[in-house]
Formats: C-alpha cells, structure tokens, sequence
C-alpha cells in the first residue's frame, strides 16, 4: 500500500464482512432511535415535556446496555468463537427489528423502549468483537487505516440512518417502513458476517481476568478515548441550542451541523493514516485536542460578535453560508470534527496494539463502560451548567479550556507510548 491509501481494503475478505458488519448495525442503531424519537415526538405524545422526559429516557436507556454488559461481552469475545458470536449476534438484532415493527405499528411506547435497551445490548456485544477482531485480521502495517475506516463508517452510518430515521419516521406509517428498512440491512448484516474469516479464539483458560487499572498505559488510553466521547457528547447536545439562542437559527442550520459532524469525523479519521503513514503513535494527538477547543473558541467568538437579528430567523442553509459569521462557523465546526477524528483513531489503534490478544476484548469492554461513564458524567454536567445560569458561550469557553488541560495530560501520559516500528512503505 503506498500514499497512506487505506481503501483497497475495502476490496480484501480480510476487511470487508467486517466492515459492511458494523456499518450495518450502527446504521440500524441509529435509524430507529432517530425514528422513534420522532414519533414521539411529533405523533405520539401531545404534552411537550413528557415528550421531552421520553427523549432523555430513550437515550440512558440506549446507553445503560454498555454499562452493565461490556465486561461480559469482552469476556465472553476472548473465550469463545468469535465468529458464532457475531452471527448470534446478528440473529438478535433481527429479531429486535421484528420487535420494532410490532412496537411501530401498535404504537406501544414500552415495547420500543424495550427494543431500544435491546439494540443497545446489540451493540454493547458487537463492539468489543469488533475491535478485538481487526488486529487478527490485518496486519500491523494496516492497522491504523482498518481503524480510520471503521470509525468513518460509523459517523456516516449514525448520519445516514439518523436523516433516513428522522425523515420517515414522524408519522406511524413511515416509523413501520423504516423499521421494514432495517429489518433488510439486519439480514445484509447477518450475511456479511458469514463471510468474516475464521477468528483464534483469544484465551485458553476461561478463569482469566484483566483490568485495565493494572496496566497504566492502557488506563491512559481508555481515559483519552472516553475525553473524546464527552466532548462529542458535549458538543452535539448543546448544538441545537446554540443554534436557536445564539445564531437564532432554525431546524435546517441543527441540520447541517448534525451532518458536519458526523462527516468531519469520518474525514478526519480517514485522514489520519494518510498524514501518519501507517505509523502508530501520539506524538500528534495533543495538537488535534488543541485545535478542537481553538475552533470551539472561534465558534463562540464569531457567533456573538456577529449580528444574528432575533427579528430575521435564519433557516435558509443558503443564507446562512452567504454571510461571513455562518461560513467560518460552518469552518468551525467542520474542523473541529477533523480534528475529533484525527484524535480518536490513533487512541483506537494504540489500545489494540497495546493489549495482550489473550485479554484484547476484555479491554475493549472495559473501555466501552468508560465511555459510557464519561457519556453520562457529560449529560450530568450539561444539566448542572444550565442550573447554575451558564450560558451556552460559557459552557463553550469552559469546554474548551478543560479540553486544552486534557491536551497537556495526553502530552504528559502518552509519549511513553512507543512508535509502531511498522510503517507503511
């Protein structure tokens, strides 16, 4: 492979299942939150802050899966057939599509909840397969673009199957033909499972534990990851405000920064093998944290020094990349996702090369209970900011700046972490 071109691997048996697997499942996820969020929403529920109470709960309770299965899940991925694993795995996920159908055309609000806790679960098992599976599947040298991939993949996943969810699925007609939708992509899932090679099962003694809080180095990855899914967090949750109270913006402006985000982060993460090139290590990640809170700085500065007239809403995608202030917020953001990317796939692929394959899924699932953790340490201070009166520019400003103090940590802690003496040629 030469020029850090990472997408012949997306014609390799050695990657390809894997990839069309996860892509799939994470569309899944998202098209059906999205959907029945809406419905909710717009159709379901008519008093405005139980609708709202609805939200919230969907969203702990797609989260509560990862917090309470991803140990067993990464035990489990080092002990047995992976492989059969996956396939069980995507058997569940159609019959929690049944499950949506059923839910949709009932209208029953707890049966959703249920397959929602479901998906969840769904991902909370697949995801430590998933990154236990690449190092057994590439080499060393490709590792880091089989990463770049993955988590492009996925934000473009979350986007497509979050318009398609959002689209379809205000009314109940529409949230049954999305859920029909992802009952097929279920199947095309199981299907590319199928044909992922044959995965060595990890560990021989069952009886086996690892914590991540024995190996410091690896600690200091998971926190690192973890920072990079509270800031997103952060960030995606305060955006539809920011965009009605500062930029008196409407629906069609939280529309386009939802889609610069996800597309941002799937940029970066491709990037990021073609500038390291193949080279696994940190040395460039506290720059990338750096530029993140710079261009939440710039977000905030622009958006209150321009003037966002509260008698004009803006709405018009058009009209706001004409003016000067919605261009280089626009820029903002967009760099800011990049950067995201840029920062995350390196850590991804230091965690993997870091673990012991006898103990890699183990990892992996500890790592998805912190970023669970910090998810909801996020949603916690979220709440906490809009108590104690702080306005969304001073949640920025405070987010980047603890962000800028988490670069200095990473540029403290990972350095230790050595270069991979595998470059790609």
């Amino acid at each position: 492979m030469t020029d850090g071109n990472q997408f012949y691997l997306l014609k390799t048996r050695r990657f390809l299942p894997l990839f069309s697997t996860q892509f799939f499942g994470a569309f899944n996820d998202n098209t059906f939150k999205a959907a029945f969020i809406v419905l909710i929403t717009f159709s379901l529920i008519t008093n405005t802050a139980q609708a709202q109470w609805l939200v919230y709960l969907s969203g702990g309770i797609f989260i509560l899966p990862f917090l309470l299965f991803s140990a067993l899940a990464g035990k489990l991925a080092d002990q047995y057939d992976r492989n059969r694993l996956i396939r069980w795995i995507k058997i569940a996920e159609i019959l929690f599509m049944l499950c949506a159908i059923v839910g949709f055309h009932y209208s029953n609000i707890p049966l959703l909840l249920f397959t929602l806790f479901c998906l969840g679960t769904h991902s909370a098992f697949f995801g430590p397969i998933k990154y236990s599976a690449l190092p057994d599947l590439l080499s060393k040298q490709e590792l880091l673009a089989g990463n770049g991939l993955i988590e492009a993949s996925t934000f473009v996943a979350i986007l497509i199957g979050t318009l398609v969810g959002t689209k379809m699925g205000i009314t109940k007609n529409g949230a049954i033909a999305v859920a029909g939708l992802s009952l097929v992509a279920a199947f095309i899932g199981l299907i590319s499972s199928c044909y992922i090679l044959k995965l060595p099962i990890a560990a021989t003694e069952k009886s086996s534990t690892v914590s991540p809080l024995k190996n410091r180095r690896l600690l200091y990855l998971i926190l690192a990851i973890s920072w990079f899914w509270l800031m997103g967090f952060m960030l995606v949750t305060e955006l539809p405000v920011y965009t009605k109270q500062v930029l008196n913006g409407g629906e069609n402006i939280v529309a386009l920064f939802s889609a610069l985000f996800s597309i941002g982060i799937a940029i970066g993460s491709v990037l990021c093998n073609r500038l390291l090139k193949g080279y696994i290590h940190s040395r460039y990640i506290p720059w990338a944290i750096l530029g993140m809170s710079l261009c939440l700085l710039d977000m905030c500065w622009v958006g209150h020094s321009a003037s966002f007239s509260s008698n004009h809403p803006v709405n018009s995608v058009s009209n706001f990349l004409a003016t000067f202030a919605g261009s280089r917020i626009t820029l903002d953001l967009l760099l800011f996702s990049i950067c995201g990317g840029f920062y995350a796939v390196p850590l991804y692929t230091l965690l993997q090369t870091e673990s012991d394959s006898k103990s890699r899924s183990r990892v992996i699932g500890y790592n998805n209970i912190y970023n669970a953790l910090f998810m909801v340490a996020a949603a916690g201070t979220g709440i906490l900011l809009t108590y104690f009166g702080f306005s969304i520019a001073q949640t920025f400003v405070l987010l980047a700046i603890t962000n800028a103090l988490f670069a200095l940590f990473v540029l403290i802690k990972l350095p230790y972490i050595p270069l991979s003496p595998h470059p790609i040629n």
